[in-house]
């Protein structure tokens, strides 16, 4: 409770995800969105590749990227690099 109020802790969130797979490859986007009644509104991207070398065996790379609204600060922001490898067992 802040100042006799209690706060609302409720957030609209939501993403969108879409993929187009071509041979034994896939690409991927999706698109989000975080907005709090209270804190930092924050935006999601990604893109995101896929090849299968099997139907057990695939290969990935991804890039995400994070925007937190913090007032013109970079302050939450993050992006991130990813690759892997996955078999299904």
């Amino acid at each position: 409770m802040v100042g006799g109020k209690e706060k609302n802790n409720d957030a609209d969130v939501w993403q969108g995800q879409l993929g187009y797979a071509f041979g034994n490859n896939m690409i991927r986007g999706m698109y989000g969105e975080n907005k709090p009644d209270i804190g930092n509104e924050t935006k999601s991207w990604a893109v995101g590749f896929d090849h299968n070398f099997s139907k057990r065996t695939k290969v990935y790379a991804l890039y995400t990227k994070v925007d937190a609204d913090n007032k013109g600060t970079d302050e939450g922001d993050w992006k991130g690099f990813s690759l892997g490898m996955m078999y299904d067992f």
